[in-house]
């Protein structure tokens, strides 16, 4: 069975809001759930948390599209404390949590 055109591109974000949706609930157990639309990043010109802080949502997933590196840091955690080299395509999903942002989801491209 053939996906249409717009099944392909739209599926990507579908998987991520549903990914955001079960975080949400099983971690946090369903408080606040508000959440925006994927954003998309170059890390290597664009400062993550001035694009999180611009969505005024408690929950964003984050498409990376040049390759870059995101520092660990106190405004903005990631997942096992260390820098990551992020790829074009790499999804990352970031929650406010006491008014800073941290990394609660990590999809990594092939």
């Amino acid at each position: 069975m053939k996906l249409s055109r717009n099944a392909k591109q739209n599926g990507g974000t579908g998987i991520i809001a549903i990914v955001a949706l079960l975080i949400n609930v099983l971690v946090f157990g369903g408080a606040e759930l508000e959440y925006a639309d994927s954003i998309e990043i170059d890390v290597s010109t664009q400062d993550v948390v001035l694009m999180l802080e611009a969505t005024g949502k408690n929950i964003v997933p984050v498409v990376i599209t040049m390759a870059g590196v995101i520092c660990n840091s106190d405004d903005l955690p990631l997942q096992g404390g260390m820098d990551l080299n992020a790829l074009a395509g790499d999804v990352l999903i970031f929650r406010k949590e006491d008014n800073h942002w941290e990394e609660v989801g990590r999809y990594l491209a092939d």
